[in-house]
């Protein structure tokens, strides 16, 4: 489970990284639709990887307890 765990936070950490890249990208053209784009996906997919580690962190809590 801890390596489960593990990889949600790399993937966490990497859709976090993903977000600013893409929040610098749109802040040198906020009106292009590319980058507003790019910035919509990087914020769901922060989020979607967020959500699957808060859902592992509950279930290993669960578990532990």
């Amino acid at each position: 489970m801890s390596d489960e765990i593990a990889r949600l936070t790399e993937k966490a950490k990497a859709a976090q990284v993903e977000l600013e890249r893409a929040t610098q990208a749109l802040y040198t053209d906020i009106n292009n639709p590319a980058y507003i784009g790019q910035y919509t996906q990087a914020v769901l997919k922060c989020d979607k990887a967020e959500a699957e580690l808060e859902a592992a962190l509950a279930k290993f809590k669960y578990k532990k307890f």
